[in-house]
């Protein structure tokens, strides 16, 4: 009998959603360097990122506030240092990730969610991801 329950993570941990977002949701199956170029903060990209989650035409530009609580919630540091850290997250989505549309559509709200109110992170649940959220980079 197997009494284990699976652990959705993302649920807990800011750069696991982030990443279950990112690549699982917004961009599957694009190559690494497009991820890293949204870690890294190319506003292009975060544009165009923050257009897909919201679902607005890619010719919205968002405003001043909408483009820093976005940038807040793509970048975590430690996935441009450490390429072992987000290839940790990695393994554990591709055993763990095969989500359906509604499980989709959850992951988007949460991360819309995360993205409104990105400096009450206590009041969501979620862990930080290396101060992250505090510490990103222009």
């Amino acid at each position: 009998m197997n009494t284990w329950k699976e652990a959705e993570l993302y649920l807990l941990n800011l750069a696991i959603l982030l990443v279950v977002c990112v690549e699982y949701v917004l961009y599957p199956d694009r190559d690494d360097e497009e991820y890293k170029e949204l870690y890294r903060l190319k506003k292009p990209k975060v544009i165009e990122a923050y257009n897909n989650l919201h679902d607005l035409p890619k010719e919205n530009i968002p405003n001043e506030d909408q483009l820093e609580k976005a940038k807040k919630f793509f970048y975590c540091e430690k996935f441009l240092d450490e390429d072992g850290y987000l290839n940790n997250i990695r393994s554990y989505l591709e055993y763990e990730c095969n989500k359906g549309p509604r499980e989709k559509e959850y992951i988007k709200r949460s991360s819309i969610e995360m993205m409104k109110d990105i400096h009450d992170l206590g009041k969501l649940g979620f862990l930080r991801c290396a101060e992250r959220h505090r510490n990103y980079r222009n």
